[in-house]
């Protein structure tokens, strides 16, 4: 059984750093790359986030057709 790889721990750490809302340019300054390297091929959104992605722009097109 293979044990938790550098590279792992690298994803996660980025993966997490993003989730907390950390500065994209740092975050990749961390990690040696470019920001698009970095959440590009680092950085795995989770399902929660999408979801929370998706509502936020139903929401803003329900304000938007309810001021219109």
């Amino acid at each position: 059984m293979p044990g938790v790889t550098f590279q792992a721990l690298r994803r996660t750490a980025v993966t997490l750093l993003n989730a907390h809302g950390a500065n994209a340019t740092i975050v990749a300054a961390q990690c040696g790359h470019t920001v698009d390297v970095s959440t590009n091929v680092y950085n795995k959104i989770g399902i929660e986030r999408q979801h929370e992605a998706i509502n936020k722009l139903a929401n803003a097109l329900q304000t938007k057709e309810a001021s219109a």
